[in-house]
């Protein structure tokens, strides 16, 4: 069974503000707002994608919109493919905090961390995902760089475009 969390505008702009001013010392904290922004982004643009809210042709700049205020926290670069370019969204949220969890947490350097996750999918037999998130320091704040996903069958890292 699939549970899914209703957000409304009201909820999504405070969190969203909050996000903008904050300033985080914490990778792992960084990371899991992140994904609770993304995560509530996720569920309400699933919701205004809907054909009885307008559908995508009505909503996608309002969509857009708020996915470009939570791509703040990505470091600053030339994105042409991913969820900014054409927003796109399912009913089973990619970003899901009850089904992944940090592992590790590794400081490679002063400037760099990587956080290795594990997704659980209790509704598929526990299948399991490892994914891995690099966060840089820049000018005190932090950045989400790179997210990639542990591929068994290649034996390597998949850059997932954000």
């Amino acid at each position: 069974m699939v549970f899914r969390f209703l957000v409304d505008q009201h909820t999504f702009q405070t969190s969203k503000n909050r996000m903008k001013n904050e300033t985080y010392t914490n990778e792992s904290e960084f990371l899991y707002d992140f994904m609770k922004e993304m995560n509530k982004w996720e569920i309400r643009a699933f919701d205004l994608y809907k054909e009885s809210n307008g559908g995508p042709v009505k909503n996608q700049e309002t969509v857009r919109s708020e996915l470009s205020d939570i791509y703040k926290f990505l470091t600053q670069k030339d994105r042409k493919t991913g969820n900014l370019a054409g927003p796109s969204v399912s009913m089973m949220p990619e970003y899901d905090l009850l089904k992944e969890k940090i592992k590790e947490v590794i400081p490679e350097s002063e400037k760099k961390t990587v956080i290795l996750t594990e997704k659980i999918y209790p509704e598929n037999n526990n299948y399991k995902e490892e994914y891995r998130y690099t966060i840089i320091k820049k000018s005190s704040r932090l950045f989400l760089d790179k997210k990639e996903k542990y591929s068994s069958v290649k034996e390597k890292w998949i850059n997932i475009v954000f």
